[in-house]
């Protein structure tokens, strides 16, 4: 059964020069929100970066943390084979292997 595709196409699946897989762009609210993101990260990056240097031990951790994991990116979880997995969808794996485990 085909999937009628109303998006052109050429031979290789790619896009036909001139076409957009979005052709309405961004809406509204999008744009808004991203106006309001925008002007807030400064504020944020200075509160995360504060935060490094907190009393508590675990504030201070979770800032360092995220700091690294926007700078570096985060870190890959892998299987035992040792190829990335996606962590979610790992412990929900793990979720239902347990869930059928006889008690």
């Amino acid at each position: 059964m085909s999937n009628p595709d109303p998006t052109p196409r050429d031979k290789s699946h790619l896009w036909q020069k001139g076409t957009s897989a979005n052709p309405g762009g961004r809406s509204k609210i999008q744009r808004a929100l991203q106006s309001i993101l925008d002007e807030a990260a400064p504020d944020a990056v200075a509160r995360i970066c504060k935060l490094v240097n907190s009393e508590d031990e675990t504030v201070g951790l979770a800032a360092a943390k995220d700091i690294v994991d926007r700078v570096l990116g985060r870190a890959k979880v892998r299987d035992d084979d040792g190829k990335p997995v996606d962590a979610i969808a790992l412990a929900i794996l793990e979720l239902a292997r347990a869930a059928k485990a006889p008690e």
